[in-house]
C-alpha cells in the first residue's frame, strides 16, 4: 500500500534526530496509528501517536529516509519511496527492517506494563545536558535514603561524577530500586527529540526505564556497565553473533524485562 509521505515526517524527524544529536542509527516501524523508532543497538524505543492510519505496515531504516516523499511503501522485504525532484520521477528503492512492527509492538506493551506503575521522576534535560559528561559511557541512578541520586565513574582513570537533584520537583517520589544505570547516549539523546521535551517523567524499573514526554514516549534498556538489557529482547532481523564478553541480554538472568 502506498501512503502520503507528508504524514510520516514525525517518526521521520525522531530518526533524524537521534541521528544527528546522537550518532545513533535506527529503524521506523509504522502501522495503524502508532510508529516506532528503534535504535540500531535495541536499548531504546521511541513511540509516537500518529494522527492517520496506515492499515499495512511500513518500515525503513534512518539512513534511507527520503525528504521530499510523496509515498512511501513497504511490499516484503523493499521499502520504496517516491518523489518528484527538479521535474523528474524519482523512485528510491530500499531493503526494508527485518524486524516487524508487531514484534515490537508486543515488546512494548509487555514492558510497559511493567513499570507504568513506579514512582515517576520529573528530570530537566537543560540540566542534566549541563552537569553530565558526554564521554562517560553511562549514567547510574542510586535510591540514597530514598530519593534520586545520579552518579557517572570512569571505570579506569576514577573519576566520579555526581548530582544533587533534591532542586527538582518531585513530591517525594522514592526510587524504588537501589541501583540501575543507562547509556549516556541514551539518555541525553532523549532530550534532543522534540516530542519528549525537557521536562520527561522517568520510571526506573529493574531491566527497562519508561520515559513519558510531552507528546512521545520512550522505553530505554537498562544496563549494569557490563551488562546490558536491549528493551524487551527485540529480534534484530539478522543472524546473532556469539554473545559478546561481558555482555547478556534481558532474559539471561530473568524471564525479560
Amino acid at each position: 500500500m502506498s501512503v502520503i509521505g507528508k504524514a510520516l515526517e514525525t517518526p521521520a524527524m525522531v530518526s533524524a534526530q537521534l541521528r544527528n544529536g546522537s550518532q545513533q542509527d535506527s529503524v521506523v516501524l509504522v502501522r495503524d496509528r502508532t510508529a516506532y523508532v528503534v535504535n540500531s543497538e535495541r536499548t531504546m524505543i521511541v513511540r509516537v501517536s500518529l494522527d492517520d492510519a496506515f492499515p499495512a505496515e511500513i518500515r525503513w531504516r534512518s539512513a534511507d529516509w527520503e525528504d521530499g516523499a510523496r509515498s512511501v511503501e513497504t511490499s516484503g522485504d523493499t521499502t520504496v519511496f517516491r518523489s518528484s525532484q527538479t521535474g523528474a520521477a524519482r523512485t528510491k528503492t530500499c531493503p526494508a527492517p527485518q524486524v516487524r512492527f508487531n514484534e515490537v509492538d508486543d515488546a512494548w506493551d509487555r514492558v510497559s506494563s511493567a513499570v507504568e506503575g513506579l514512582s515517576g521522576f520529573i528530570l530537566v534535560g537543560s540540566v542534566l545536558r549541563s552537569n553530565l559528561d558526554e564521554s562517560l559511557s553511562h549514567v547510574e541512578f542510586w535510591n540514597q535514603d530514598g530519593q534520586l541520586c545520579i552518579k557517572q565513574r570512569d571505570l579506569y582513570g576514577g573519576t566520579l561524577i555526581e548530582l544533587d537533584l533534591s532542586l527538582m520537583a518531585n513530591d517525594g517520589a522514592q526510587l524504588d530500586i537501589d541501583r540501575i544505570a543507562v547509556r549516556t547516549k541514551d539518555f541525553l539523546g532523549l532530550f534532543l527529540i522534540d516530542g519528549i521535551g525537557q521536562q520527561p517523567t522517568f520510571r526506573f524499573g529493574e531491566h527497562s526505564t519508561l520515559v513519558e514526554g510531552t507528546t512521545f514516549q520512550a522505553l530505554l534498556g537498562n544496563c549494569i556497565y557490563d551488562a546490558m538489557y536491549s528493551v524487551g529482547e527485540i529480534p534484530s532481523g539478522r543472524q546473532e553473533p556469539e554473545e559478546r564478553p561481558g555482555e547478556q541480554g534481558a532474559d539471561s538472568e530473568a524471564e525479560g524485562p
